[in-house]
């Protein structure tokens, strides 16, 4: 049987490390370990060396050359070569499809283009600012009216979808995560900065969504009522916007509370999750939601805010909390602490 000869663009990350990138290796390993696919990834150096040479043995690999150093810029090099790469007549005799992971603008090709959609961000909520959020919405619509296929995460996803495009149902496919790279998360001996079971833990980026400012209001509600939590460790990376919690976090007093990590490895972050406490994750919207899974996978309890894409992924696996109930999620957290009060 001939094997589908499949492109997947892997330049939708600056990192493996990412959400993105995550569901990106464990796209590549899920099609390696199917063994009906010949894959060739478009990849610069740079997430080259991050593969494991496990997969890069078994791949070939095309370097689009996007060289502009300017983040915007180097987007729409890339744009330009993506539609470039869709156009040439080698490229639609040597491959029967271009997969596209992450939403990115699709322009009408020749070579048949499959695009994941993560979630509706852009339309539900007000994560991005009004440009960008425009310039967001402007990409799915190019990927409504010009992909082949749609790969969503989620059923939730699918749904908001349907409801925010109107695009035929028969284009949409639910590939949810498989998480084959879990199977590379082993808690080392190394130690860590805390005792076992005596810190909460948070993995994810810091924007708006994500709701980490209820955190915030909770811990200083604790102190209010005098009540003691155990302290919370942060893990996710150095923005603008961790900088902006720091500032919150200063202002509240509640420095002492709140411990940051910005750059861990696998084995460290297999650490964290296995000795926490629990897992909270407050989010007030996700497409899927995958810090979730890799705690699970670490027999780490989930603290979860109760949202749809939670609730459809981790139904019957966690403790729910309404998503801007600061006294809800107080008395789950008192719960966990109970030998500190």
């Amino acid at each position: 049987m001939l094997k589908k000869r499949l492109v997947i663009s892997c330049y939708v990350t600056t990192s493996l490390k990412t959400g993105v990138g995550r569901y990106l290796v464990d796209c590549i390993e899920h099609e390696l370990n199917k063994g009906n696919s010949e894959l060739t990834l478009l990849i610069s150096k740079k997430l080259w060396e991050e593969l494991d040479v496990s997969l890069t043995s078994k791949v070939k690999r095309i370097d689009l050359g996007v060289t502009e150093q300017n983040r915007f810029l180097s987007r729409i090099h890339y744009y330009w070569k993506q539609w470039r790469f869709q156009n040439e007549s080698k490229n639609c005799r040597d491959y029967d499809e271009l997969w596209i992971p992450n939403t990115v603008p699709i322009f009408k090709g020749k070579l048949a283009t499959k695009v994941t959609i993560h979630d509706l961000a852009e339309f539900d909520t007000k994560t991005y600012g009004f440009w960008n959020g425009l310039v967001r919405k402007l990409f799915v619509y190019s990927i409504v009216k010009n992909a082949t296929l749609i790969s969503v995460v989620s059923e939730f996803t699918k749904q908001r979808l349907l409801i925010h495009t109107g695009v035929n149902e028969d284009k949409i496919v639910i590939e949810k995560p498989l998480f084959s790279y879990l199977k590379r998360f082993k808690s080392s001996n190394k130690e860590i900065d805390f005792q076992p079971k005596t810190y909460f833990l948070y993995v994810g980026r810091f924007s708006k969504n994500k709701n980490i400012t209820i955190l915030l209001n909770v811990y200083e509600l604790a102190r209010k009522i005098n009540v003691r939590l155990f302290p919370i460790l942060l893990i996710g990376p150095n923005s603008k916007e961790s900088e902006l919690v720091k500032r919150e976090l200063k202002t509240k007093h509640l420095l002492s509370d709140f411990h940051f990590k910005h750059s861990v490895n696998d084995d460290e972050l297999a650490n964290y999750y296995k000795h926490a406490k629990a897992f909270i994750y407050p989010s007030t919207y996700e497409g899927y939601g995958l810090p979730p899974q890799e705690a699970l996978n670490m027999g780490t309890s989930l603290i979860l805010a109760r949202i749809p894409a939670l609730i459809e992924n981790y139904s019957g696996k966690g403790v729910f909390f309404k998503e801007d109930s600061e006294e809800e999620l107080l008395t789950i957290l008192l719960t966990h602490c109970k030998e500190l009060n």
